[in-house]
């Protein structure tokens, strides 16, 4: 069961992200997702990771700056709300890239890296 929620999250979440072009998609493989927030260039950008976690926050969705891990209590209307969140959290997101806010857009200081591992 959660490898085929891991693949239906990550499928709607590409799908909506997709839409905004703003370097942001799930990656990993569907047990062990992580969300990959990159700028214009393919760049690992904080400045992004940040807002989209802050406007996912806001909507009542909480994804670290790792791995998101699913589980069994995961429901389909779980995955709704959160696909909801994340087309409005990519929405603002696309909002603060295209006007160039991203920096500005943010309520408090960006993320900061904690642990450095190699990426794979």
């Amino acid at each position: 069961k959660m490898q085929k929620f891991g693949k239906l999250f990550m499928d709607e979440f590409n799908k909506i992200a997709k839409t905004y072009d703003v370097g942001v998609k799930c990656i990993g493989v569907p047990s062990r997702i992580k969300i990959s927030c990159n700028d214009k260039t393919g760049n690992y950008s904080i400045l992004n990771h940040s807002l989209f976690n802050q406007e996912m926050v806001k909507r009542g969705i909480i994804f670290g700056p790792g791995h998101v891990l699913n589980c069994l209590s995961h429901s389909e209307t779980d995955l709704r709300h959160t696909m909801q969140a994340v087309d409005e959290s990519l929405k603002k997101l696309k909002k603060a890239v295209d006007e160039n806010t991203v920096k500005n857009s943010l309520e408090g200081e960006p993320m900061k890296p904690v642990l450095r591992f190699p990426v794979y």
